[in-house]
């Protein structure tokens, strides 16, 4: 089984000053690490007290998030083993929905890079657009200005 690396890019990012509940943000952020390709089907993921210690966050909290990606069969648990990214991935993590946003968020990250901006502030104001989209009620085929 593939061994996750310590970059950067492959740890989730945690804004505790969000209105965003802790548990909901590493959810998402665990999600896109797997939809990206940063953590690959079969790669053993950080252990709960690892991740938890990395983010300064309860451990708690991960568990919860990874008793529930592994309930939705983007994670599998190995009694004594670990957790790893499960082989198999469910369809929203990947097709033709992740295919046709890939343009725009190659416009927001070069945007981002020509403005000088870190990829955390990037990060967090698209999650930031993101909280806003889905108070405002954001259907398909809408876009809230």
């Amino acid at each position: 089984m593939e061994q996750l690396k310590g970059s950067p890019g492959s740890i989730p990012f945690i804004d505790p000053g969000s209105s965003v509940p802790l548990h909901v943000q590493l959810e998402r952020q665990i999600r896109r690490l797997i939809a990206l390709g940063a953590w690959g089907a079969g790669a053993a993921v950080p252990s709960v007290r690892r991740l938890a210690s990395r983010l300064g966050i309860n451990p708690n909290t991960t568990a919860r998030v990874y008793r529930r990606l592994e309930s939705d069969g983007v994670l599998t648990s190995v009694p004594g083993g670990g957790t790893f990214v499960a082989e198999t991935r469910p369809e929203d993590l990947n097709g033709d929905a992740l295919r046709h946003l890939h343009p725009g968020v190659r416009h927001l990250v070069r945007d981002g890079i020509r403005l000088r901006l870190r990829k955390e502030e990037v990060l967090a104001a698209l999650d930031w657009e993101w909280d806003f989209q889905e108070k405002s009620g954001a259907k398909e085929g809408e876009e809230n200005e």
